[in-house]
Formats: structure tokens, C-alpha cells, sequence
């Protein structure tokens, strides 16, 4: 879900991952880190979120949005 939303969100804005993994961190190398998020292959902490977020222009809550075709299916399996 986070991942996916990065992603979203990113291509939303027409930025690549490098661009983005510079906005984030433009001192280091973060894209193989921000890449592996956007897989689904590594978490990421609170702080890193908020860094994202503020690189994409967005609220963080964006990030962890719940699509609603897949909230929906929840929602139908709990009644």
C-alpha cells in the first residue's frame, strides 16, 4: 500500500525515483532504498513518510491511504 501510493503519488507529479530519492535525501544515495519501498520489499519509518511526503507536496495520511476498491472488499469480509 505505501509503496504503491509513493508511486501514485511520484508518477503524479512526473518525477522519476531518482528525482524523488534526491528530493528526500540530496545528500546521499536513497533511490535503491526508496526503490525497494515502492516494491513493497522494505519498510520505512515514520520520519522517512513525512520526508517523502514533504518531497511529493502531500499530506503523509496520502501515503497510507487504503485504496477504496480494497477497503471496500474489507469492509464486505468483517459484516
Amino acid at each position: 500500500m505505501l509503496g504503491n501510493n509513493i508511486r501514485k503519488h511520484r508518477k503524479m507529479k512526473g518525477m522519476t525515483i531518482v528525482e524523488l530519492a534526491g528530493r528526500v535525501h540530496p545528500d546521499g544515495d536513497f533511490y535503491s532504498h526508496l526503490s525497494r519501498i515502492e516494491l513493497g520489499k522494505l519498510a520505512c519509518s515514520v520520519e522517512t513518510i513525512f520526508s517523502i511526503a514533504h518531497a511529493l507536496q502531500i499530506k503523509p495520511s496520502e501515503l497510507l491511504e487504503i485504496e477504496d476498491s480494497w477497503q471496500e472488499a474489507v469492509n464486505y469480509n468483517i459484516h
